[in-house]
């Protein structure tokens, strides 16, 4: 690798960061991130998004606006750039009035380079949008989007589309999903290379851990301008951490670049950050990006209050089996709502409960706050006890049973299960018949379970019941075994916003509608639209 070459590493931390915080970065934290990568060496930082007026509520860095810019004493030996999605500039199929709007002359601008951000099926509608954004005096760059695994010859006829463009500087590639390895890259690299002759450059996404190494392998094979943010911030599993990319471009004696630098920043801002939102990669972003799920799917189940765990593993295997390439609310919600399960059952549970009371456990504060509580009232009253998943604050020898419905929680709670007695209410899928034989199969009373929206119903060995959560199947087996009334204890509740307190109102709904006979009473403190008693009145 040639020292000699002249690279360029552009930062886009707060351009890519701000899929998180909706470009909202306290001033500051700019300032020393700036200072940061000038230290470092850092050649171009892209200081945001340059997007016409929303609707909504975005940060300063979504707009990029000159006037703000220039409120920021930017530095003068470190190069700015901003990015248009190319959605814009196309927007009402006027290209060059769109950039009339959003950029005046570069002699009047703190910007000197703006990239266009392009699908694959606007590359060739951008000559125009390239054309005037050079007549205006910027340095002009195309970055390709969502090219990984695509055919030798799209890459190729893409490259020789963009050499047409009159003023385009740098063709730029995006491993959008993070799924390809070095190899695939030289191989993309050459193929740009066989239809464009000007500068390279790539940006990589981490959701396998091959930012660093695809990038060095651009490097390798001839780009040499390569994106990166401070620790990685960014979309999803998010990018190559600046910091990792100019050490090892140190090591391989390129002097310029100074990694440590940009350690007070890193320090004092960007491991609180990361400790707020959580970006990088995990075992789901690799996942997606290994069944080509836009990251994004991920970053919103991901969020809190959004998901529990096991719908998150149900939406995931929803969108790897549609085309989930391109983000949208619509596919979103519908992955939300999936679950697969039908399992017929072959235990019924008519008379299991018959004429007593039915307690149902679940594992909120109220259960640990009151255990001694619940205890004696167990004692006392003797109902059927039915335990919402493993439940910790409560003895087993108190438990009737244990109810699970979801795999995940299921494997998380085999241990407990395998040191007790105790039924185990359990729909047995092709996933469960794995630890049965763990469980017992004595133990285990297969009750059925199929997930229809807006459905409460029974049928004999099996329930159906409006998605695949313990409260609902555990209310369905109180049903079925003919019970006098439900008792609830540790049914907390969410906030009034979160949209799981409204799921669970939803299925409370549902049974009094279908079981208008059943009476369903809190006993610990509970938000839920349920009647509420108290554990001390009885």
């Amino acid at each position: 690798m040639d020292a000699g070459r002249t690279i360029t590493v552009l930062d886009c931390t707060l351009r890519d960061g701000g899929y998180y915080n909706n470009w909202v970065f306290d001033g500051e934290l700019v300032k020393r991130y700036i200072a940061g990568a000038r230290a470092a060496g850092v050649d171009v930082i892209e200081i945001g998004f340059r997007n016409p007026p929303s609707d909504g509520f975005l940060g300063a860095f979504a707009f990029s606006k000159d006037r703000y810019l220039q409120t920021l004493d930017l530095t003068r030996d470190i190069a700015f750039a901003v990015m248009t999605d190319a959605k814009v500039l196309l927007h009402d199929g006027n290209t060059v009035k769109v950039i009339d709007g959003l950029y005046v002359e570069r002699s009047q601008s703190p910007v000197e380079i703006v990239r266009i951000a392009a699908n694959i099926s606007e590359v060739s509608k951008l000559g125009p949008a390239v054309a005037r954004l050079k007549e205006k005096g910027y340095k002009v760059c195309l970055n390709i989007m969502q090219v990984g695994n695509k055919p030798p010859e799209v890459i190729e006829d893409l490259a020789r589309t963009a050499a047409t463009y009159d003023g385009l500087d740098v063709l730029y590639f995006a491993d959008s999903f993070g799924n390809m390895s070095p190899d695939m890259v030289i191989a993309l690299v050459r193929a740009m290379r066989s239809g464009w002759e000007g500068a390279l450059g790539v940006h990589a996404h981490d959701n396998m851990n091959n930012a660093l190494a695809n990038t060095l392998a651009a490097l390798g094979a001839g780009a040499t301008w390569l994106d990166a943010t401070v620790s990685g911030m960014g979309r999803g599993a998010g990018n190559l951490a600046t910091e990792y990319l100019l050490h090892a471009l140190r090591n391989r004696g390129y002097d310029k670049y100074h990694s440590e630098a940009l350690l007070p920043v890193l320090v004092e801002d960007f491991v609180d950050l990361r400790h707020r939102y959580g970006w990088g990669p995990n075992f789901l972003y690799y996942l997606a990006a290994l069944h080509g799920i836009h990251p994004t799917y991920l970053q919103r189940l991901q969020e809190p209050g959004h998901v529990d765990n096991e719908a998150l593993i149900n939406a995931l295997d929803y969108l790897r089996n549609i085309p989930s390439n391109v983000f949208s609310e619509e596919a979103l919600g519908r992955a939300m709502r999936a679950d697969k399960a039908h399992v017929v059952g072959t235990w019924e549970p008519n008379g299991w409960a018959e004429g007593k009371d039915v307690l149902l456990v679940a594992n909120g504060r109220g259960t640990s706050e009151h255990h001694q509580a619940i205890t004696q009232f167990i004692k006392t009253h003797k109902p059927q006890v039915i335990s919402l998943n493993y439940v910790e604050a409560i003895s087993p020898e108190l438990v009737d049973a244990y109810a699970v419905c979801h795999p995940s929680r299921l494997v998380r709670d085999i241990p407990a299960y395998e040191a007790l007695d105790r039924p185990v209410f359990l729909p047995v899928d092709d996933f469960a018949k794995l630890f049965v034989h763990l469980l017992g199969e004595e133990r285990v009373n297969n009750f059925g379970l199929t997930i229809e929206p807006d459905v409460f119903s029974l049928r004999g060995t099996g329930c159906t019941i409006p998605m695949r959560k313990v409260a609902p199947y555990a209310l369905a087996i109180a049903a079925a075994s003919n019970a006098r009334r439900v008792f609830l204890a540790g049914f907390d509740g969410f906030a009034a916003d979160d949209p799981r307190h409204q799921e669970m109102n939803t299925i409370f709904s549902l049974f009094r509608t279908a079981f208008p006979n059943m009476e369903i009473i809190a006993l610990t403190p509970s938000s839920y639209d349920v009647s509420q008693s108290s554990i001390y009145a009885y």
